[in-house]
């Protein structure tokens, strides 16, 4: 099987056909968004890179399947700090690419208990900056219902003072004691 890295000019052709991009896509056509995050998901740097590209094209910038909404966020999901750094960096080269607030509180929700991603979010000089004092109860519990000891650990070594009795409680009801005594210092 043959990658699109080998023949980036036929991915780049079938992207900047309307017609043909539509009918391949055509099956899909209620799911926006659809292309960039199918390439997240199989950590296929170079197809957003020409996706990307694509999106700078007057005629392609409407299309939904080629918008650039909540890859970040995509990307924390999926676990990704590599593609999570690159969108992060050429976000101004995507008109389609939104602003997405919050994604710390995405990384401490994941399945992943991914503290790598927290940190760069938090306290990287080319990350975003997120605040640690936005992190929310319920973001908390959904951690503490996942089991991402690291990452409320984290957040306790970094001053989260959302360590409330419901997060105590949820932590307890899914047997994650070590996070109470994480919480108790």
């Amino acid at each position: 099987m043959t990658s699109t890295a080998t023949h980036p000019r036929a991915a780049l052709a079938v992207l900047t056909d309307t017609g043909l991009l539509l009918h391949i896509t055509s099956f899909q056509t209620g799911l926006p968004y659809l292309l960039p995050r199918f390439a997240i998901r199989q950590r296929d740097l170079h197809m957003l890179e020409v996706l990307q590209r694509a999106t700078q094209n007057p005629r392609l910038q409407n299309l939904p399947q080629l918008q650039f909404y909540g890859v970040r966020r995509c990307a924390i999901q999926y676990n990704s700090l590599q593609l999570l750094k690159w969108l992060h960096a050429t976000r101004d080269k995507s008109p389609t690419m939104t602003d997405e607030p919050r994604l710390l509180g995405v990384a401490v929700t994941c399945y992943f208990d991914n503290v790598e991603i927290m940190e760069w979010l938090h306290s990287a000089p080319e990350g975003p900056h997120e605040a640690i004092d936005k992190i929310t109860e319920v973001e908390l519990c959904h951690a503490a219902d996942f089991g991402n000891i690291r990452a409320i650990r984290w957040l306790h070594e970094h001053g989260c003072t959302v360590f409330s009795p419901l997060v105590m409680d949820t932590a307890a009801t899914h047997g994650c004691l070590e996070l109470l005594c994480t919480a108790r210092r």
